[in-house]
């Protein structure tokens, strides 16, 4: 017997008895499940934002990941706000940084000017942040980083995989603070 032709029967059991009469069963027909094309529904005045931030730790940064996110967000650039890049762990060269890059047509921007000069100076992270938090809020270079993201998806590269105590977080906050414009996307 097939798939198409087999009948399960299953009993409608009402209020918690055991016994169901025979004339409560209910014969199914197993079907096969077709595939039919998935359809976003939508409003005529809400469309997608194409002004998005994606935020994404360097570490743990896999170049499979990579791909990825420059294949499922296209962005126009990836901008790092690291002292010091570097693309070179067991998991990430700069040679296949640099070529998948190419390949998905993404501009490299290092925006120094940007990155958190106060890490190292303290032992304590935090206060690190707050220097960090109080030089953005006179910065000029963020215009630059808001016309980058006017222009499409970007990936915001940091140092640290944990957004929320990061300088891609205090950075995010103050570009949400002065201009409301675009999405955010944590990667974790």
């Amino acid at each position: 017997m097939s798939d198409e032709s087999r009948r399960s029967t299953f009993q409608l059991l009402q209020g918690g008895s055991v016994t169901a009469s025979p004339s409560r069963e209910v014969e199914l027909k197993v079907m096969p499940r077709r595939e039919t094309p998935q359809v976003q529904l939508g409003f005529p005045f809400v469309r997608a934002s194409n002004k998005l931030v994606v935020s994404v730790g360097y570490d743990g940064l896999t170049q499979h990941t990579l791909e990825r996110l420059l294949s499922e967000y296209m962005p126009s650039s990836l901008v790092d706000i690291r002292v010091s890049p570097s693309f070179n762990n067991y998991a990430i060269t700069r040679e296949s940084v640099s070529n998948a890059l190419k390949s998905f047509q993404v501009k490299y921007f290092h925006l120094r000017e940007l990155a958190n000069q106060y890490v190292g100076d303290s032992l304590d992270y935090r206060w690190a942040l707050e220097k960090y938090a109080a030089s953005l809020a006179t910065n000029e270079h963020l215009t630059t980083l808001h016309d980058l993201i006017e222009n499409g998806p970007i990936l915001l590269l940091g140092r640290t995989s944990v957004h929320e105590r990061s300088e891609r977080s205090v950075l995010v906050d103050e570009l949400q603070r002065r201009w409301r414009s675009f999405d955010l996307l944590v990667h974790a």
